[in-house]
């Protein structure tokens, strides 16, 4: 009879809203943070959008507007906070070292005099390139296609339409030919992009998104530095092209852990994060079940599922539970739930709801909005 336990049974605004693709969930968020935030004197921190597909992190950041017209006309400045990890792999500045290994280890022609278009072309249209060049890397870019130029010379892309040689051009051209010369050219580029963020912010850059790319480039300049050392200990002997393949592989296993402010402005998080936290708004996004709760017997494990039952191991049914407490946990307090679900299926996805969604329509007291 306590009404500590009782705050599932209070009314509730719960809306289904399937969409056609993920990244429309995505753009959905801008319209939802509308109308779900109408003054300055609602605090930000009891709006929650919440990601079971944590890939969705980006095009969910780029969605959020920077400010909202409030319904007394008047302006306010969105806060965000982030507090789940984004992989490495899917930022531009890991694109940009794996443009620069490329250039590094099959740029150059078999003359050894000019270089290869296809590792040079997106190196040049990089926004990094873009920004440290003031757009003479793109200019030089569509020269080169506009001229049919398929071996550029070095000459051909350090000057820039003036007819003079770009400092930053010059650095990047040019052959590391040892491993420990390759580390130096990687070390001594990103030295110069973090410089280059931290002193031109962009003003199209939400305040997050800023983070992110400074965040990337800390991340990736701190690894080339870790391999530095662990080479100039003699440690680490090898060539050039298993540097590139060994950078990848650990590029791959890394996330950008944000550093915010969590009692201030729009939280946008895991699953896993929203553990004892109450919201008011919430926005579940990727509300499938192939992403909630997701595999539940993907585990791999050489003890079965009888034995894992017998002596009480994880099994997939104390996944499932887990996973339905989060979730439960969640809403229990929340005033207005939005769960989004992708209708797409492919070779990876079924496009089925989550089986919580169900759970909701045929075992509790709420009345559920399908849009």
């Amino acid at each position: 009879d306590s009404p500590i336990y009782s705050a599932l049974h209070a009314p509730k605004s719960i809306n289904i809203i399937s969409t056609s693709t993920e990244n429309a969930q995505a753009r959905y968020t801008s319209s939802w943070l509308r109308e779900n935030i109408r003054s300055k004197e609602e605090p930000l921190n009891k709006t929650a959008i919440v990601l079971c597909n944590e890939s969705l992190l980006q095009p969910v950041v780029h969605s959020i507007p920077s400010s909202l017209t409030c319904e007394n006309g008047e302006e306010l400045h969105m806060r965000t906070n982030v507090t789940m990890g984004h992989p490495l792999n899917q930022t531009p500045a890991a694109y940009y070292l794996d443009l620069l290994v490329d250039l590094q280890t099959k740029g150059l022609n078999n003359n050894a005099k000019s270089w290869r278009h296809e590792t040079i072309i997106p190196l040049l249209r990089h926004p990094f390139s873009v920004r440290i060049t003031e757009g003479e890397s793109a200019k030089i870019a569509n020269k080169l296609q506009k001229e049919s130029i398929i071996y550029p010379t070095t000459e051909d892309l350090i000057y820039t339409t003036n007819s003079c040689v770009d400092p930053y051009l010059e650095h990047l051209f040019q052959l590391k030919r040892s491993t420990g010369e390759t580390l130096g050219y990687l070390s001594q580029t990103f030295s110069i992009i973090g410089k280059s963020l931290n002193t031109s912010a962009d003003s199209q850059d939400s305040d997050i998104l800023a983070q992110l790319h400074t965040e990337s480039v800390f991340q990736i300049y701190t690894l080339i530095s870790r391999l530095t050392t662990i080479f100039e200990s003699g440690l680490l002997i090898i060539t050039p092209q298993t540097l590139g393949r060994l950078i990848r592989q650990i590029v791959n296993g890394k996330s950008i852990p944000f550093h915010g402010d969590p009692a201030s402005g729009i939280q946008v998080m895991g699953m896993l994060e929203t553990r004892n936290l109450d919201f008011d708004n919430v926005l579940l996004l990727s509300m499938n079940d192939d992403n909630f709760p997701g595999n539940l017997t993907g585990a791999s494990s050489f003890i079965p599922y009888n034995l894992r039952a017998a002596y009480g191991m994880p099994t997939p049914e104390h996944h499932e539970g887990v996973y339905a407490y989060y979730f439960y946990r969640l809403i229990q307090r929340a005033e207005r739930v939005d769960m989004l679900y992708c209708l797409q299926a492919d070779d990876k996805t079924t496009g089925e709801q989550s089986r919580y969604i169900y759970q909701l329509e045929y075992e509790s007291p709420y009345t559920i909005n399908r849009k």
